[in-house]
């Protein structure tokens, strides 16, 4: 079982993919636990610019004061409808830090990370000869 630079790179790199992950997995889970909802309107869907999809605006209201959120997710087809009901977590000491609830929306980023950390750490291993 001889380790080459490449494999040390590609498991490496794997291994920081998924740390990053795991990371943002836990930081999402507490911001989620943390939270306060509620409930919001899609009041409008933007373009990304490159017209590969698009992504809602929400708004919401926290004790009579209302507040937007605008996805970063752009999605083709649209995730959701002009005038539809999405909860919203959002941070009680800063009801501007937000998140829609959904899959998506929610772990997106995390299961991107976790699918590429994953097949550079099994390349890493399959060409050392760790698995065959």
């Amino acid at each position: 079982m001889d380790f080459e630079i490449s494999d040390l790179i590609f498991n490496g790199v794997g291994i920081i993919f998924l740390g990053l992950a795991g990371w943002i997995y836990q930081r999402k889970r507490n911001f989620i636990l943390e939270s306060e909802r509620a409930e919001g309107v899609v009041i409008e869907m933007v373009g990304s610019g490159s017209g590969s999809g698009t992504a809602p605006i929400v708004e919401y209201d926290v004790i009579g004061q209302k507040f937007t959120y605008r996805s970063t997710l752009y999605s083709s087809p649209p995730s959701y409808r002009v005038g539809e009901s999405v909860e919203v977590f959002y941070k009680a000491a800063n009801p501007e830090d937000a998140v829609l609830k959904g899959f998506m929306e929610q772990w997106f980023v995390v299961l991107l990370l976790g699918i590429i950390g994953g097949i550079f750490l099994l390349v890493g291993f399959v060409s050392s000869g760790s698995i065959e």
